[in-house]
């Protein structure tokens, strides 16, 4: 559904909830009027039978205890006191306002719940639209973004082709070139893979094989892997691992959540070069830290940031190149691991801390 389609159903839900509102207070201000004229009425018929009561009494002076049984019989409303008027009792008067109103209350009670039930109903499509709206938003910067990253490399590839091509260069610099285009074609492996993984998450089109893995083994090659193309980008990582870690995981998923951690450190480094990794026992989990010296995160972001296609920033002010799928991935594949993910900062300007843990593996601990 796009965005207009929800913007009209939405106009359109909106101007039937001001009409059906308008009709129930017209609906409720029309009961409280009936009740003021059931009173009304009930107040001329007790008139009318007074009226008739005391032409009754005046041609019976002489028996008042049979007056007394005629009014009970006739207008069991009225009753004669002892100074001889004819009055309506004052129970049957609280009766008649008793019932106008319980009236009332009924219809203001069913009024107001269908109120209440009319605004939930407008603040969750309200919710609704503005949801989809964001996700909209934000699955087009992930297009973009990805055309993007899919356009650099094949680009870079196209241009190093057509260099091989058609000059011919000495064997140093053609050995460069295919270094350089390996490296592009990892590029796009690597989002290829990303992608692959985001849809069977996305899908849960199927279940992840775990098997007992050495996490510090999987974390040194994924570090080792990335590590002389972060070198020559100017980062240095510092990676503190403590050995023999198990924990029931997939390696190659292990690796990939580690190098988008690593990745992400890096794009968002800001003037610092500096990469911390760390991997430790904490209690009963594996528990993986990396943490960068850059541009920090803010509060109300520390959690959005591992939600689906979403992006620190605004689109004018981000500079970083990315999917946002990274850290969705990174939450997703732990949270299947049985762990979980989460990022500390203390604001902007104060670097981040990315974390993961899962559980380790009782049955393959080494010491």
């Amino acid at each position: 559904m796009t965005r207009w389609s929800l913007q009209k159903h939405f106009v359109l839900y909106s101007i039937l909830s001001v009409t059906f509102l308008a009709l129930l207070i017209w609906w409720i201000y029309y009961q409280v009027r009936e009740g003021t004229r059931m009173t009304a009425q009930q107040e001329v018929i007790w008139e009318q039978e007074i009226t008739s009561a005391r032409h009754w009494m005046q041609d019976h002076l002489n028996d008042c205890e049979e007056f007394k049984q005629w009014l009970a019989v006739s207008y069991p409303d009225l009753e004669l006191t002892d100074l001889g008027h004819i009055v309506v009792q004052s129970e049957a008067r609280k009766a008649v306002e008793r019932r106008a109103a319980r009236r009332v209350r009924m219809f203001a009670s069913e009024g107001t719940f269908l109120i209440l039930l009319l605004i939930a109903g407008v603040t969750y499509v309200f919710w609704t639209l503005r949801k989809e709206i964001i996700f909209e938003r934000r699955q087009s910067t992930f297009l973009a973004a990805t055309s993007h990253e899919l356009k650099t490399p094949i680009t870079s590839l196209r241009l190093f082709l057509d260099t091989l091509r058609e000059r011919k260069l000495p064997e140093e610099k053609q050995r460069e070139i295919l270094e350089t285009m390996q490296q592009d074609i990892e590029r796009l492996t690597d989002l290829i893979d990303r992608l692959l993984q985001a849809q069977a998450v996305m899908g849960r089109t199927r279940k992840t094989p775990r098997e007992i893995v050495n996490l510090t083994e999987e974390t040194e090659a994924a570090v080792a892997h990335d590590r002389s193309y972060l070198e020559r980008k100017g980062f240095a990582v510092q990676a503190q691992l403590e050995p023999e870690l198990y924990a029931h995981a997939e390696p190659n998923q292990w690796q990939m959540i580690v190098k988008n951690l690593v990745e992400n450190a890096s794009k968002y480094a800001g003037g610092s070069r500096q990469i911390n990794l760390r991997l430790l026992k904490a209690g009963r989990r594996a528990r993986l830290e990396v943490q960068d010296f850059g541009i920090g995160i803010d509060a109300i972001e520390l959690d959005r940031i591992f939600e689906r296609f979403y992006r620190v920033g605004s689109e004018d002010t981000r500079a970083a190149r990315g999917t946002g799928l990274g850290l969705y991935l990174v939450r997703a594949t732990a949270e299947g691991f049985g762990g979980r993910a989460f990022a500390l900062s203390e604001g902007p300007g104060h670097g981040a801390t990315f974390i993961v843990e899962i559980p380790l593996a009782k049955d393959a601990s080494r010491g």
